[in-house]
């Protein structure tokens, strides 16, 4: 979900780690007043292995499940290889095939039930069950709508991330919950998420995190990227790195519950407490469980992109993979005094810094750009013209940032190395064609070949024939082994700049880049931005200007 932790259908978003977000028609979701939830779910091995004598037969109550990358049915001996939640105690336990969420949840009450945490009472809500609710408009309309919500369950020794059900199309007035649903398994052994559906009357498998990633990425001119894959199987379309996904990863979590409650939600809770568990939870424990989840996938992510190329492993270094919407404000419906440090930098060079603004000149300015949140409009009939926490907009994606320290931790790269590239186009942290296009000078090296100093080396070999914007530059940086501060010091004397300019001239500009960066997103390749509503839109024109490193100008 970065809106909800897990995104997978495509060209619908899942929810779950940054969500479980689906895409679609957003006409036909107002008409539902639905929300679509997605998240990324991937199976054990790329190959599964092939079924041999009895093992061709399924098991009677095993169910059958469909290989949505080929449309074969899947053998007995695959869906034995699927050794997560998902394939061990709904797909092939005993007890029939589950045809939609309430059996599901009640098959899990007789195959996942233990002594301890998850001692099954059928005349009370399910043990070991958490759910949370996000929806784009509800909060900042006032207003029971429509929702996604996210399903966990932690029985048997489980964490919070290794069974997760979003279901999509929620609406406040429902009498009966949505029974086609989405579902990620961590397999432990293996290290890789697998990922389900059931929908349409029928089980289908879309793969598992290496499947989703093994086949590359394409890039737009921005530096954005999406896996190749996603032409193959729709949950790479939202789960860019193999792991989970939330669109609004850190506080404030503007469309999850936390700070504040989401219209209509107590009641569900309530109305399907037999379902849906006793516990409603928020976007605080959604971090959670997408964080542990993408720290637990990013041992076998490293040892496989390791098998494909450096380009691949360094990806999300140079390029944006992922992205998450941030809010400017943490207080409920009121305009920001300042405007954070990572909008403007990388998280590896802002720090805490921020740059203070007049809370007057942000609300004059709203109305002059006539910005907005979709068409929703409050009670007195008046465009709303802000999210619920004020200035939504697109940064670094936390899921990236995860990785490059667990390459870092993992001794692939060092930090030197990491802080060389960020500090590259360092005043457009996300979406820097500069950045991203420095990466053709990946040099090409395998095993034990690949360390920190095999790939510096490799780097400024490549770079010294490159014609690329910025090789130069890069080129120097490599070559001084103890920059890293003098990064910083750039970065602080840009913040700098920003302070001394006129409140009111630098948040203009603030504005004008929000908007570049908000059109960005919508463009981009991984179906983040599903929702008119997820962050707001002005009368801005486009724009190609981003901030000067020295003068915080826009050029």
């Amino acid at each position: 979900m970065r809106g909800a932790a897990f995104r997978f259908r495509a060209p619908v978003r899942h929810i779950l780690p940054r969500g479980f977000a689906s895409l679609r028609d957003v006409a036909s979701l107002r008409k539902i007043v639905a929300a679509a939830a997605t998240f990324g779910l991937l199976a054990c091995a790329t190959e599964p292995p092939a079924e041999t004598g009895d093992d061709a037969e399924l098991k009677a109550g095993t169910c059958k499940v469909t290989e949505e990358r080929t449309k074969k049915a899947m053998t007995a001996a695959q869906l034995k290889a699927l050794k997560d939640p998902v394939g061990v105690r709904i797909l092939t336990a005993a007890g029939g095939c589950p045809e939609g969420f309430d059996e599901i949840q009640n098959k899990l009450r007789k195959t996942d039930a233990d002594t301890s945490s998850c001692k099954d009472d059928a005349t009370k809500p399910p043990a070991g069950v958490d759910t949370r609710f996000v929806s784009e408009d509800s909060q900042v309309s006032k207003k029971a709508s429509g929702y996604r919500a996210v399903v966990s369950r932690t029985c048997n020794g489980r964490s919070n991330h290794e069974l997760l059900v979003s279901m999509f199309g929620v609406t406040a007035a429902a009498t009966k919950l949505p029974q086609d649903v989405e579902l990620i398994g961590f397999d432990k052994t293996a290290g890789v998420f697998n990922y389900y559906a059931r929908e349409g009357g029928a089980w289908k498998f879309f793969g598992n995190s290496k499947d989703l990633i093994g086949d590359g990425y394409d890039c737009n001119a921005d530096g954005a990227c999406a896996p190749k894959a996603r032409t193959k199987t729709r949950c790479a379309g939202c789960h860019v790195g193999g792991g989970l996904i939330m669109k609004e990863f850190d506080s404030p979590w503007v469309h999850w519950e936390h700070l504040t409650d989401t219209p209509g939600v107590t009641e569900l809770m309530e109305r399907f407490k037999m379902t849906l568990g006793a516990s409603k939870t928020d976007g605080l424990t959604m971090e959670g469980a997408t964080r542990n989840g993408n720290s637990a996938w990013q041992k076998s992510r490293i040892a496989f992109l390791k098998t494909k190329s450096v380009t691949e492993l360094l990806r999300p270094l140079f390029c944006t993979v992922d992205f998450n919407l941030q809010s400017g404000n943490s207080s409920t419906f009121s305009t920001p005094s300042s405007i954070r440090g990572d909008f403007f930098l990388d998280p590896r060079m802002s720090g805490f810094d921020s740059v203070p603004i007049e809370t007057k000149d942000y609300e004059a300015l709203v109305v002059q750009f006539n910005q907005r949140v979709g068409a929703l409009k409050g009670a007195d009939g008046k465009p709303i013209r802000d999210t619920i926490f004020a200035f939504t907009y697109p940064e670094r994606g936390t899921s990236d940032i995860q990785y490059v320290d667990a390459l870092i931790e993992a001794k692939v790269i060092d930090e030197d190395f990491a802080s060389d590239v960020v500090s590259m186009d360092f005043t457009r942290p996300i979406f820097s064609p500069v950045r991203c296009g420095l990466l053709a000078a990946a040099p090409t090296l395998a095993g034990a070949a690949i360390t920190p100093e095999g790939i510096r080396k490799g780097f400024a070999d490549k770079l010294k024939t490159s014609t690329a914007a910025g090789a130069a530059e890069l080129a120097a940086k490599l070559a001084d082994l103890a920059d890293t501060q003098k990064h910083k010091d750039r970065a602080t004397a840009f913040m700098d700049a920003c302070k001394k300019r006129a409140k009111k001239d630098v948040l203009t500009d603030v504005f004008t880049y929000a908007n570049q960066l908000r059109r960005k997103a919508r463009a981009a390749p991984i179906q983040v931005i599903e929702f008119a509503e997820s962050m707001t839109t002005d009368d801005i024109a486009a724009s190609a200007k981003f901030f000067d490193g020295a003068t915080c100008l826009l050029k």
